[in-house]
């Protein structure tokens, strides 16, 4: 689905706020000069877990825009079983599931099933004395620093 004109504009404005560019391909598939490290992160696979998919459609719709794939997923037990079918370069997750299992057992979950990929936290409140859960890179409740951390990770910086 492409963006309509507003998302468009509300996505401008999120990478501003990041401050970031992103890296390109060129119809070669070599990334761009101003990358330098290599990686880019158009085709990279985001598996965004989230028992409210509703809650961030938008952030969702920006990291397509940038040409990445996100799979959404409502559960630790269903993205555990995604994961170990398919590789992915980010996962994004929530904390709070109402009736399930926390997300913040996620990254360990993962990783007792030998997926290393990198968590981020998406949350929707945040305490800011909060360290992210064990395995996790970040957690945040903004959707600049959200991208702005899953494109640190993405590119190689």
């Amino acid at each position: 689905m492409d963006p309509s004109t507003d998302q468009k504009v509300e996505i401008a404005v999120i990478l501003r706020q990041v401050g970031r560019q992103i890296p390109v391909i060129d119809e070669a598939g070599s990334s761009s000069p101003e990358n330098g490290s290599g990686k880019t992160v158009r085709g990279s696979r985001v598996l965004w877990v989230d028992d409210h998919p509703e809650w961030n459609l938008r952030e969702r719709q920006v990291f397509r825009a940038l040409g990445m794939e996100v799979v959404p997923v409502l559960s630790n037990s269903e993205a555990i079983a995604v994961a170990n079918q398919f590789s992915f370069e980010l996962v994004i997750s929530d904390i709070d599931r109402g009736d399930g299992e926390g997300g913040d057992l996620l990254p360990q979950r993962l990783r007792a099933v030998g997926v290393e990929t990198p968590v981020l936290f998406y949350v929707g409140a945040i305490d800011p004395d909060r360290e992210p859960p064990g395995g996790a890179k970040s957690i945040t409740n903004d959707p600049a620093i959200l991208l702005r951390d899953a494109l640190n990770l993405l590119s190689g910086k």
